[in-house]
Protein backbone atom coordinates (compact mmCIF):
# COMPACT_ATOMS: atom_id res chain seq x y z
CA UNK A 1 0.00 0.00 0.00
CA UNK A 2 2.77 2.41 1.04
CA UNK A 3 4.83 1.44 -2.02
CA UNK A 4 1.91 2.15 -4.38
CA UNK A 5 1.29 5.52 -2.72
CA UNK A 6 4.97 6.43 -3.12
CA UNK A 7 4.82 5.46 -6.80
CA UNK A 8 1.78 7.68 -7.33
CA UNK A 9 3.52 10.63 -5.63
CA UNK A 10 6.67 10.09 -7.72
CA UNK A 11 4.69 9.97 -10.97
CA UNK A 12 2.90 13.17 -9.99
CA UNK A 13 6.21 14.97 -9.34
CA UNK A 14 7.62 13.79 -12.65
CA UNK A 15 4.53 15.09 -14.43
CA UNK A 16 4.95 18.50 -12.78
CA UNK A 17 8.64 18.68 -13.73
CA UNK A 18 7.83 17.71 -17.30
CA UNK A 19 5.36 20.59 -17.54
CA UNK A 20 7.86 23.21 -16.30
CA UNK A 21 9.70 24.72 -19.27
CA UNK A 22 13.49 24.63 -19.03
CA UNK A 23 15.15 27.99 -18.57
CA UNK A 24 18.37 29.31 -19.98
CA UNK A 25 18.35 26.80 -22.82
CA UNK A 26 19.36 29.01 -25.72
CA UNK A 27 22.98 28.75 -26.81
CA UNK A 28 23.44 32.42 -25.95
CA UNK A 29 22.45 32.12 -22.30
CA UNK A 30 24.57 29.01 -21.92
CA UNK A 31 27.61 31.10 -22.85
CA UNK A 32 27.54 33.32 -19.77
CA UNK A 33 30.71 31.55 -18.64
CA UNK A 34 32.61 33.39 -21.39
CA UNK A 35 32.13 36.72 -19.63
CA UNK A 36 33.26 35.21 -16.33
CA UNK A 37 36.41 33.96 -18.05
CA UNK A 38 37.10 37.43 -19.44
CA UNK A 39 36.51 39.20 -16.13
CA UNK A 40 38.64 36.73 -14.21
CA UNK A 41 41.57 37.22 -16.59
CA UNK A 42 41.36 40.97 -17.19
CA UNK A 43 40.06 42.60 -14.00
CA UNK A 44 42.16 43.24 -10.90
CA UNK A 45 40.57 45.24 -8.06
CA UNK A 46 38.41 47.16 -10.51
CA UNK A 47 41.22 47.92 -12.96
CA UNK A 48 41.23 46.34 -16.42
CA UNK A 49 44.08 44.94 -18.51
CA UNK A 50 42.84 46.43 -21.79
CA UNK A 51 46.03 45.50 -23.63
CA UNK A 52 45.29 41.81 -22.98
CA UNK A 53 41.56 42.30 -23.49
CA UNK A 54 42.18 43.68 -26.96
CA UNK A 55 43.28 40.21 -28.07
CA UNK A 56 40.73 38.24 -25.98
CA UNK A 57 38.42 36.51 -28.43
CA UNK A 58 36.00 35.36 -25.72
CA UNK A 59 34.67 38.88 -25.10
CA UNK A 60 33.57 39.18 -28.72
CA UNK A 61 32.21 35.65 -28.63
CA UNK A 62 30.15 36.48 -25.55
CA UNK A 63 28.60 39.56 -27.17
CA UNK A 64 27.88 37.62 -30.35
CA UNK A 65 26.07 35.03 -28.25
CA UNK A 66 24.04 37.72 -26.47
CA UNK A 67 22.81 38.97 -29.85
CA UNK A 68 20.87 35.74 -30.28
CA UNK A 69 19.36 35.49 -26.80
CA UNK A 70 15.59 35.35 -26.43
CA UNK A 71 14.50 37.70 -23.64
CA UNK A 72 11.42 35.55 -23.08
CA UNK A 73 13.65 32.97 -21.45
CA UNK A 74 14.65 35.45 -18.77
CA UNK A 75 11.59 34.68 -16.70
CA UNK A 76 12.33 36.59 -13.49
CA UNK A 77 13.10 40.25 -12.96
CA UNK A 78 16.32 39.28 -11.20
CA UNK A 79 17.51 37.28 -14.20
CA UNK A 80 16.69 40.15 -16.55
CA UNK A 81 18.43 42.66 -14.29
CA UNK A 82 21.60 40.56 -14.05
CA UNK A 83 21.56 39.96 -17.80
CA UNK A 84 21.41 43.65 -18.73
CA UNK A 85 24.02 44.73 -16.17
CA UNK A 86 26.42 42.13 -17.56
CA UNK A 87 25.72 43.11 -21.16
CA UNK A 88 26.19 46.81 -20.45
CA UNK A 89 29.53 46.27 -18.71
CA UNK A 90 30.71 43.90 -21.44
CA UNK A 91 29.90 46.45 -24.16
CA UNK A 92 31.88 49.08 -22.26
CA UNK A 93 34.87 46.75 -22.06
CA UNK A 94 34.72 45.96 -25.79
CA UNK A 95 34.34 49.60 -26.77
CA UNK A 96 37.37 50.73 -24.78
CA UNK A 97 39.47 47.71 -25.72
CA UNK A 98 38.85 48.34 -29.42
CA UNK A 99 40.10 51.94 -29.03
CA UNK A 100 42.91 51.22 -26.57
CA UNK A 101 45.30 52.81 -25.80
CA UNK A 102 43.14 55.79 -24.93
CA UNK A 103 43.59 58.15 -21.99
CA UNK A 104 39.99 59.04 -21.13
CA UNK A 105 36.63 57.41 -21.67
CA UNK A 106 35.37 60.62 -23.29
CA UNK A 107 37.98 60.11 -26.02
CA UNK A 108 36.43 56.84 -27.25
CA UNK A 109 34.52 57.87 -30.42
CA UNK A 110 30.73 57.61 -30.08
CA UNK A 111 31.01 55.25 -27.12
CA UNK A 112 27.75 56.08 -25.35
CA UNK A 113 25.38 57.45 -27.94
CA UNK A 114 26.50 56.35 -31.40
CA UNK A 115 27.97 52.85 -31.20
CA UNK A 116 25.30 50.16 -31.55
CA UNK A 117 25.31 46.71 -29.97
CA UNK A 118 22.93 43.96 -31.06
CA UNK A 119 21.40 42.39 -27.96
CA UNK A 120 18.56 39.88 -28.20
CA UNK A 121 18.09 40.77 -31.86
CA UNK A 122 17.76 44.53 -31.32
CA UNK A 123 20.32 47.33 -31.68
CA UNK A 124 21.06 49.47 -28.62
CA UNK A 125 23.51 52.20 -27.73
CA UNK A 126 24.88 52.26 -24.19
CA UNK A 127 22.66 55.27 -23.45
CA UNK A 128 19.60 53.33 -24.63
CA UNK A 129 20.50 50.33 -22.50
CA UNK A 130 20.81 52.59 -19.47
CA UNK A 131 17.80 54.83 -19.97
CA UNK A 132 15.32 52.53 -21.71
CA UNK A 133 16.11 49.20 -20.07
CA UNK A 134 18.18 49.36 -16.89
CA UNK A 135 16.56 52.40 -15.30
CA UNK A 136 13.15 50.92 -16.11
CA UNK A 137 13.71 48.29 -13.41
CA UNK A 138 13.15 51.05 -10.86
CA UNK A 139 16.06 49.82 -8.75
CA UNK A 140 18.50 52.67 -7.96
CA UNK A 141 21.18 50.15 -7.01
CA UNK A 142 21.59 49.34 -10.70
CA UNK A 143 23.55 52.58 -11.08
CA UNK A 144 26.16 51.27 -8.65
CA UNK A 145 26.75 48.13 -10.74
CA UNK A 146 27.42 49.87 -14.03
CA UNK A 147 31.01 50.71 -14.86
CA UNK A 148 31.42 53.19 -17.71
CA UNK A 149 35.15 52.49 -17.88
CA UNK A 150 36.27 55.60 -15.97
CA UNK A 151 38.19 55.59 -12.73
CA UNK A 152 35.50 57.70 -11.11
CA UNK A 153 32.80 55.09 -11.81
CA UNK A 154 31.88 52.13 -9.60
CA UNK A 155 34.50 49.40 -9.76
CA UNK A 156 34.06 46.59 -12.23
CA UNK A 157 33.75 43.22 -10.51
CA UNK A 158 35.90 40.27 -11.50
CA UNK A 159 32.80 38.08 -11.88
CA UNK A 160 29.46 38.56 -13.56
CA UNK A 161 26.11 39.25 -11.90
CA UNK A 162 23.84 36.24 -11.43
CA UNK A 163 20.08 35.92 -11.15
CA UNK A 164 20.16 34.05 -7.85
CA UNK A 165 22.54 36.51 -6.15
CA UNK A 166 22.01 39.83 -7.93
CA UNK A 167 20.39 41.61 -4.96
CA UNK A 168 23.30 40.87 -2.65
CA UNK A 169 25.81 41.70 -5.38
CA UNK A 170 24.17 45.07 -5.98
CA UNK A 171 24.19 45.86 -2.27
CA UNK A 172 27.88 44.93 -2.06
CA UNK A 173 28.70 47.13 -5.07
CA UNK A 174 26.87 50.09 -3.53
CA UNK A 175 28.58 49.64 -0.18
CA UNK A 176 32.05 49.50 -1.73
CA UNK A 177 31.50 52.61 -3.84
CA UNK A 178 29.68 54.75 -1.29
CA UNK A 179 32.02 53.96 1.60
CA UNK A 180 34.98 55.24 -0.40
CA UNK A 181 35.86 58.77 0.78
CA UNK A 182 37.00 59.58 -2.74
CA UNK A 183 33.31 59.65 -3.67
CA UNK A 184 31.39 60.37 -0.46
CA UNK A 185 32.22 62.76 2.39
CA UNK A 186 30.08 64.12 5.20
CA UNK A 187 31.07 67.46 6.77
CA UNK A 188 29.06 67.85 9.95
CA UNK A 189 30.34 71.36 10.61
CA UNK A 190 29.23 72.84 7.28
CA UNK A 191 26.41 70.30 6.96
CA UNK A 192 27.48 69.42 3.44
CA UNK A 193 27.36 65.97 1.90
CA UNK A 194 29.63 65.23 -1.06
CA UNK A 195 28.31 62.49 -3.33
CA UNK A 196 29.26 60.99 -6.73
CA UNK A 197 28.30 62.74 -9.95
CA UNK A 198 25.73 60.08 -10.88
CA UNK A 199 23.42 61.45 -8.17
CA UNK A 200 23.40 64.79 -9.95
CA UNK A 201 22.59 63.14 -13.28
CA UNK A 202 19.76 60.87 -12.04
CA UNK A 203 18.35 62.37 -8.80
CA UNK A 204 14.82 61.24 -9.65
CA UNK A 205 15.91 57.59 -9.49
CA UNK A 206 16.54 57.98 -5.73
CA UNK A 207 13.14 59.37 -4.81
CA UNK A 208 11.00 59.49 -2.74
CA UNK A 209 13.52 59.54 0.14
CA UNK A 210 16.18 61.37 -1.83
CA UNK A 211 19.90 61.17 -2.46
CA UNK A 212 21.10 61.95 1.08
CA UNK A 213 18.92 59.25 2.63
CA UNK A 214 20.00 56.70 0.03
CA UNK A 215 23.71 57.39 0.47
CA UNK A 216 23.51 57.45 4.28
CA UNK A 217 22.22 53.85 4.30
CA UNK A 218 25.79 52.82 3.52
CA UNK A 219 27.54 54.92 6.17
CA UNK A 220 29.44 52.53 8.45
CA UNK A 221 28.50 54.55 11.56
CA UNK A 222 24.89 54.53 12.74
CA UNK A 223 25.27 57.99 14.27
CA UNK A 224 26.14 59.42 10.87
CA UNK A 225 22.97 57.89 9.42
CA UNK A 226 20.96 59.55 12.20
CA UNK A 227 22.76 62.86 11.58
CA UNK A 228 21.74 62.85 7.91
CA UNK A 229 18.17 61.79 8.70
CA UNK A 230 17.65 64.77 11.02
CA UNK A 231 19.16 67.56 8.95
CA UNK A 232 18.66 69.28 5.64
CA UNK A 233 22.10 68.94 4.08
CA UNK A 234 23.60 70.78 1.14
CA UNK A 235 24.67 68.37 -1.59
CA UNK A 236 27.96 68.77 -3.36
CA UNK A 237 29.35 66.57 -6.11
CA UNK A 238 32.72 64.89 -6.11
CA UNK A 239 35.21 65.40 -8.90
CA UNK A 240 34.71 62.68 -11.49
CA UNK A 241 37.88 61.08 -12.82
CA UNK A 242 37.32 60.34 -16.53
CA UNK A 243 40.65 58.57 -16.97
CA UNK A 244 40.28 55.01 -18.27
CA UNK A 245 40.31 52.43 -15.48
CA UNK A 246 43.26 50.66 -17.05
CA UNK A 247 45.48 48.34 -15.06
CA UNK A 248 48.84 49.99 -14.56
CA UNK A 249 51.58 47.42 -14.82
CA UNK A 250 54.79 48.09 -12.93
CA UNK A 251 57.93 47.90 -15.07
CA UNK A 252 60.15 44.88 -14.53
CA UNK A 253 63.41 45.70 -12.68
CA UNK A 254 66.67 45.30 -14.61
CA UNK A 255 68.22 41.83 -14.63
CA UNK A 256 69.94 41.05 -11.34
CA UNK A 257 68.17 43.87 -9.49
CA UNK A 258 65.40 43.36 -7.01
CA UNK A 259 62.39 45.70 -6.82
CA UNK A 260 62.77 48.75 -4.61
CA UNK A 261 60.51 47.22 -1.95
CA UNK A 262 62.32 43.87 -1.93
CA UNK A 263 63.11 42.28 1.42
CA UNK A 264 66.64 42.32 2.75
CA UNK A 265 68.59 39.26 1.56
CA UNK A 266 68.72 36.35 3.97
CA UNK A 267 71.95 35.64 5.88
CA UNK A 268 74.35 33.69 3.67
CA UNK A 269 72.50 34.59 0.45
CA UNK A 270 74.96 35.01 -2.40
CA UNK A 271 74.69 38.34 -4.26
CA UNK A 272 74.29 38.40 -8.04
CA UNK A 273 77.60 38.64 -9.83
CA UNK A 274 79.03 42.16 -9.69
CA UNK A 275 76.31 43.38 -7.32
CA UNK A 276 76.22 44.56 -3.71
CA UNK A 277 73.16 45.01 -1.48
CA UNK A 278 72.18 48.61 -0.69
CA UNK A 279 70.35 48.77 2.64
CA UNK A 280 69.37 52.38 2.00
CA UNK A 281 67.67 51.71 -1.33
CA UNK A 282 66.65 48.09 -0.72
CA UNK A 283 68.10 46.89 -4.04
CA UNK A 284 71.16 45.16 -5.50
CA UNK A 285 73.52 47.74 -6.99
CA UNK A 286 76.62 47.57 -9.13
CA UNK A 287 79.87 47.40 -7.15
Amino acid sequence: MHRRRAQVVLLGLLAIVACVPASAETPGLRKQYLLDNVLRRAVRDGRVDYAALKADAELGEYLTAMAGVSLEELRSERSRKAFWINVYNACVLKSIADSYPVAEVKNVPGMFGEQRWTIAGQAYSLDQMLNDVLRAFGDPLVHLALCNGARGAPKLRSRSYTAYDVDRQLDDAAREYLQDETHVKLNKITQRLTVPLLFRLYPQDFEPKGVAAFVSRYFPEKREQVFVANRRLTLEYAYFDWRVNALEKKPEPPAGQKPANAAKPKPGEQPPKGKVWSSRDGVWKDK
